[in-house]
């Protein structure tokens, strides 16, 4: 049996059969609450847009018109041998799941059967047991699986794609009735037995961007990749310790597909689900690793080239070689009693160590033996500083008289000879770099100047603007960086030569700021809105009032009608009473009985009048009161907008002033003490005495990352202030001035956080079944997830972020499941998306429903918010995206650009813009005010699952069937990039 997963974003169509993934686990897996490979019971109105082609339930709808012949005939069940009992949980229940539970479950028991445990199969239906324990023969489930009885199961053709059995599932289930139909419920039964998700499976089902732009993370089958946009390629693959596979198998994040991803709004955490589970990962920014302490007396002069080594020099104990990893001691050198100011390695087969003495000679040793292979003469002036050797194995060694001294080791002698000077014109050499056969030297005149370290000619020069204290270089990528000793760092270009940028930007500041002006603008715009809002209930009251006044004059005007036809009555009745006095005197007078005619004719003539005039002056009293009621109604509205209103302007004026705060913050210089190049990646890293590290863009100097600084190791250990900073790969390595070496990642690593759902030693999860969505609050503190059991209930919880702890389930949000989820800009409303047809919204704080959009005439696969909280998008099965007034559920427009379902959407920052993917394999902007298309995002050949951009619609990232991750300009919808599996 095939296991396919529903994700978010998809919507099987018959057109596109051909794209449904291999099983997430075996056909002979044991399933449980925790299964993440199990799909669900639907009827036949779910089972179209459940994602990834779901195996779906078999229907009796089509005319035996069109039966396959060799559909019609007879399957004869295959002799089937375990070596143990056929279990209902691991062997039957899957076959009952694919073929029949969709339409005999608890919620759609199609002839009154229920197929979901052995307890309702004996039961049976309005024919009789289904099953009669150890006789296959007369168990009606056999039978009509066989096709010797009608009607058959499953009926061919149907429009599900649901095949008959195959002899071994009919041996199996043959099997198992012979033995007694043992069991118990295939959705509450034992451990699951996973099995790899097939590896060929690329399609990204899931896909997000962080709020800054940097990280984008795509989900694979049960793989989650991670993408850095600063150096353009995947830096992570999440992996779950706990997850053992086979051989051969990468590690995955999840066992079962990966349907959602979420990145926080810090960037640094992400959420991921798969079945019954959320992971969140944690960007390890405060990572350190592999400290180890040297003497107290003690310099670190260099590594060896293999970084296995860390060389140090102590006084009277000459130079000492420490293990790398452990700090421990490997040998020690003598020094002929001499300090040591400086020391090398040479590479090659025999690697040597140079030592520079404080009387000016130069010592080499045998790297490997630490065996003694000469001294040199003393030079004209002791080292100060020597580098690696480059260019033919010369090293630099800058001496205390500003001459730069280029030196050679003769492999097999170990003698060390002076083979040039530099000298510069500008002054006494003060600080240098060298890369390849390219050095750059800085004096103390600030003059920076290039040399050939072949020859040592001069090939340019240029001015800085202060004293260098640093200065590190890379030809690969064209730049050097000079860390000026006011705490600058200057990043240049050596071909032009130019400065490119001045390394100085608070990255945490700025992004502040950002954020800062970002929640002004959104409470500034939702402060108009409700202005409106109150100016627009203040001309409902004028009106209201208008009418009331109207309403008034109407009844006085009744009124005094009433009192008018009440006047003239009463003569008339008065005159009826004489005339009928004067015929009692004259009974027979004819005179006298037409005048009790007449004057009763007048008198009922008279009473209509003065009815027909009560009736109106009611009617108008009726309608002064409706009227008075409608005042009051506008004036209650007009007191609670201005209640919201007057909320909404202090919490503008707070945000504002927040705004103003954050943004003087960032005239701060971010100051650095030491700085390296990461030529691999091509970044820069620096760090101040604190040793908080910055991570810089080498191309044009933007700032990228911060990482904390690191006070303490091992819980105990105390971190000194930063001394020096060099770059290998991935890895930067830090010396404290209270003589320590650790190292630091300058990207770090993603590591699993923790996992919700799951309940503590319980085989079960609070999650009734796969999450399919994700979304965490503005302000981080909370994570929305929904998902459900297909087809009975959609499932939508809220949990506390930093506690890992469930805060509230909105029971029965939705009667099937939820596909999409989203907090309202301000963090007070949830949107939710549905296979039920609805979009709801939910207060956060209390979980009520607040309100219901009712339209869409298929499954609602997402949802999102304006940023000024007055529409409400949904993206629909339907293919179409609707449009809402978000506070009165009405429908404002309908956008019919699609072809196919529409699989995710969202509002880009403060605009109108819609962002929407399709499963017609396109990528489009809309308006939401027109529906017109903005711009088109082509390049997908594939079915799209899912699209994302950052919040300020500057990247748009997207993933599909085809598996690749295409980022544009949101601008200009140029592709920037793609991400291959």
């Amino acid at each position: 049996m095939m296991r396919t997963p529903k994700a978010k974003g998809h919507v099987e169509m018959t057109s596109h059969s051909n794209i449904a993934p291999p099983n997430a686990c075996s056909s002979q897996a044991q399933e449980t609450p925790l299964d993440a490979g199990r799909s669900n019971p639907v009827p036949l109105r779910a089972v179209r847009t459940i994602a990834f082609g779901v195996l779906y339930c078999l229907t009796a709808m089509a005319s035996s018109a069109f039966l396959h012949a060799d559909e019609e005939k007879p399957i004869e069940a295959e002799a089937v041998s375990l070596g143990r009992p056929v279990e209902f949980e691991r062997d039957i229940y899957p076959i009952l799941e694919a073929n029949c539970i969709a339409c005999h479950n608890q919620a759609l028991d199609e002839s009154e059967l229920i197929l979901e445990d052995t307890k309702a199969i004996l039961k049976g239906g309005s024919a009789g047991p289904s099953v009669v324990p150890g006789n296959p023969d007369e168990s009606l489930l056999f039978k009509v699986a066989a096709r010797t009885e009608e009607p058959v199961m499953p009926p061919w053709p149907n429009d599900v794609q649901a095949k008959k059995l195959t002899p071994r599932e009919l041996g199996l289930l043959k099997q198992w009735i012979i033995e007694g139909a043992a069991g118990g419920s295939g959705a509450k039964s034992g451990i699951m037995h996973w099995q790899p998700i097939n590896a060929q499976l690329k399609a990204v089902y899931s896909i997000d961007i962080d709020p800054n732009g940097r990280w984008i993370a795509a989900g694979r089958a049960g793989g989650v990749t991670v993408y850095d946009m600063a150096i353009r390629n995947h830096v992570a693959h999440l992996t779950d310790p706990a997850i053992q596979l086979p051989d051969g198998y990468a590690a995955p994040a999840h066992h079962d597909f990966v349907h959602a991803i979420a990145f926080h709004p810090s960037g640094d955490l992400i959420a991921t689900s798969g079945y019954q589970e959320v992971k969140l990962w944690r960007r390890q920014v405060a990572a350190a690793n592999n400290l180890i302490a040297f003497p107290s007396d003690s310099t670190l002069l260099c590594t060896s080239g293999d970084e296995e080594s860390v060389i140090v020099a102590s006084a009277g104990t000459g130079v000492a070689l420490l293990n790398a990893a452990t700090g421990e001691v490997i040998r020690r050198i003598d020094t002929d009693g001499q300090p040591v100011s400086a020391a090398s390695t040479t590479s090659g087969e025999r690697p040597l160590i140079a030592i520079a003495l404080a009387d000016g000679r130069i010592q080499t040793n045998d790297l490997a033996t630490g065996e003694l292979q000469q001294r040199s003469d003393a030079l004209t002036s002791p080292v100060v500083t020597m580098t690696a050797p480059h260019a033919g194995d010369r090293m630099a060694a800058l001496c205390s008289d500003g001459i730069l001294r280029l030196l050679t080791v003769a492999a097999d002698t170990g003698i060390p000879t002076v083979t040039a000077e530099i000298k510069s014109d500008a002054g006494s050499i003060q600080n240098l770099a060298i890369d390849g056969s390219t050095l750059i030297t800085v004096t103390a005149e600030k003059k920076a100047e290039l040399w050939k370290l072949e020859d040592a000619t001069k090939t340019g020069a240029f001015d800085l603007p202060g004293p260098v204290s640093q200065v590190q270089v890379s030809v690969a990528i064209d730049r050097a960086v000079f860390v000026l000793t006011d705490g600058q760092t200057l990043l240049w270009s050596l071909k032009e030569p130019k400065q490119i940028a001045a390394l100085t930007t608070d990255l945490i500041a700025t992004r502040n700021a950002s954020h800062a002006e970002s929640i002004k603008a959104l409470r500034e715009a939702r402060n108009t809105v409700l202005k409106a809002k109150v100016a627009e209930a203040e001309k409902e009251v004028t009106a209201q009032k208008e009418a009331e006044k109207k309403a008034e004059e109407e009844l006085t005007k009744a009124t005094a009608a009433t009192d008018e036809a009440r006047k003239k009555l009463e003569p008339l009745v008065a005159a009826t009473a004489a005339a009928k006095k004067a015929l009692e005197e004259k009974p027979d007078d004819a005179a006298a009985k037409k005048a009790v005619e007449d004057a009763e004719k007048a008198e009922s003539a008279a009473k209509s009048s003065v009815t027909d005039a009560e009736s109106r002056q009611q009617l108008a009293q009726k309608s002064v009161e409706f009227a008075s009621a409608a005042v009051k109604r506008a004036e209650q509205r007009v007191a609670e907008r201005k209640e919201q209103q007057d909320l909404a302007q202090k919490e503008a004026e707070v945000a504002a002033a927040a705004a103003e705060a954050a943004k003087s913050a960032t005239s701060v210089v971010a100051g650095t003490q030491f700085a390296a190049v990461i030529a691999d990646h091509q970044l820069i890293a620096s760090t101040d005495s604190a040793g908080t590290v910055r991570i810089w863009n080498a191309a044009d100097g933007q700032a990228l990352d911060v990482l904390p600084a690191v006070t303490t190791l091992n819980e105990s250990t105390t971190i000194g202030s930063i001394r020096s900073l060099k770059a290998s790969g991935n890895t930067l390595t830090f010396t404290t001035e209270t003589h320590q070496r650790f190292t630091r990642p300058a990207i770090p690593d993603w590591n699993l956080d923790s996992v919700l759902g799951p309940k503590p030693d319980e085989q079960t999860s609070v999650f009734t079944d796969r999450v399919l969505a994700l979304a965490f609050s503005p302000d981080g503190s909370l994570l929305a997830t929904g998902g459900g059991e297909a087809s009975r209930s959609g499932q939508v919880t809220l949990w506390n972020v930093a506690e890992k702890t469930l805060i509230r389930e909105l029971k029965e949000a939705h009667s099937d499941t939820v596909y999409g989820v989203e907090f309202s800009p301000d963090g007070k409303l949830l949107a939710t998306a549905s296979a039920d047809k609805f979009a709801k919204v939910f207060d956060v704080a209390t979980g009520e429903h607040v309100q219901s959009y009712e339209g869409h005439t298929h499954h609602v696969m997402d949802v999102s918010w304006k940023s000024d909280l007055t529409l409400l998008a949904s993206a629909g099965a339907d293919n179409a995206i609707k449009v809402w007034n978000a506070e009165t559920g009405e429908q404002t427009r309908t956008i019919s650009t699609y072809s196919k379902q529409v699989t995710s959407l969202n509002f880009v920052g403060m605009t109108e813009e819609i962002l929407s993917s399709s499963g017609d394999k396109r990528v489009f902007l809309h308006k939401a005010s027109n529906g017109g298309a903005v711009r088109e995002f082509k390049g997908n050949p594939d079915y799209v699952y899912r699209v994302a951009s950052t919040p300020d619609g500057a990247l748009i990232v997207s993933g599909g069937e085809d598996g690749i991750v295409r980022v544009w300009n949101g601008k200009d919808a140029r592709e920037v990039a793609t991400f291959t599996p």
